[in-house]
């Protein structure tokens, strides 16, 4: 957080670039990686495709629920994989 805190980033303008694009200068800042990223822009800018495979609690609700890889489900849910990412995670949750 320090290295972002530090950076020149603005993080509004990154709204213009296109995914790969604010994944590469996201991961560029110290200290943050690809899990930030991609809820960076899930979150912050919305994007339909982001995808934290990382998560390690979307991991495991993609395993318990479907029982394969976050990297396999990931191309099955083009391009809503943002929104199934909530709702994966939010099913795990619920009893």
């Amino acid at each position: 957080m320090i290295g972002l805190a530090r950076s020149d980033v603005d993080l509004d303008a990154l709204s213009t670039l296109d995914d790969d694009e604010v994944r590469a200068r996201i991961v560029a800042l110290r200290g943050l990686g690809p899990w930030t990223a991609e809820w960076f822009l899930a979150r912050h800018l919305g994007r339909p495709r982001a995808w934290p495979a990382g998560d390690l609690a979307l991991q495991k609700a993609v395993a318990v629920l479907y029982g394969v890889g976050v990297e396999e489900m990931g191309p099955r849910l083009d391009p809503f994989q943002n929104l199934s990412a909530h709702y994966l995670l939010t099913g795990a949750r619920t009893p």
